[in-house]
C-alpha cells in the first residue's frame, strides 16, 4: 500500500512541476504550436497546389506567395523564430529580450493568420474552381428564416 502511495505522490509532484514549468512559459508554448501549425498548413498547401494547373487571378498570386514562403522564407523563419522560441522554452531563466521578442512574434502570427484567412476566402470563393460551385450550391440551398 505504501509503495502505491509513494508512486502516486511522485507522479503528483512531477505533474505539478511540469505544470509550474509550463505555466511560466505558456506564451512560448503557444507561439511554438501556432508556428508549427502555420508551417504545416503552408507546406501541405504548396504540396497540394502543384497538382492544380488551372489557377487564375488572385488564387495564383496567393499560391505563388505561399510557394515563396515555403521555398525561400522558411530558412529565415526557422532561424529567426523557431530556434529562439525553443531556446526560450528550454532555458532556465527568462532573458531580458524575451518580452519584446514575444511581442514581435505575436505581430508576426497575427499578420500570417490574416494572410491565411484572406487566402482561404480566395480559395473558397474562386469562381473558376469546383469549390466555388459547391459553396454556391450550399449557400443557395440553405433555408432562410424570415
Amino acid at each position: 500500500m505504501s509503495d502505491n502511495q509513494g508512486l502516486s505522490d511522485a507522479r503528483v509532484r512531477r505533474w505539478r512541476t511540469a505544470c509550474l514549468y509550463l505555466g511560466h512559459r505558456w506564451e512560448v508554448v503557444f507561439f511554438l504550436a501556432v508556428y508549427l501549425l502555420l508551417v504545416f498548413q503552408v507546406f501541405f498547401f504548396v504540396v497540394d497546389i502543384k497538382s492544380l494547373s488551372y489557377l487564375r487571378w488572385a488564387v495564383a498570386v496567393f499560391a505563388s506567395f505561399e510557394s515563396f514562403v515555403v521555398h525561400d522564407l522558411a530558412y529565415v523563419s526557422l532561424v529567426a523564430i523557431l530556434l529562439p522560441v525553443l531556446y526560450l522554452l528550454l532555458c532556465p531563466g527568462r532573458p531580458p529580450w524575451a518580452r519584446k521578442y514575444l511581442d514581435v512574434i505575436g505581430v508576426y502570427v497575427v499578420f500570417r493568420t490574416a494572410i491565411q484567412l484572406v487566402g482561404l476566402n480566395l480559395l473558397v470563393f474562386d469562381s473558376v474552381t469546383p469549390r466555388f460551385l459547391l459553396v454556391a450550391q450550399l449557400l443557395f440551398s440553405c433555408p432562410i428564416r424570415s
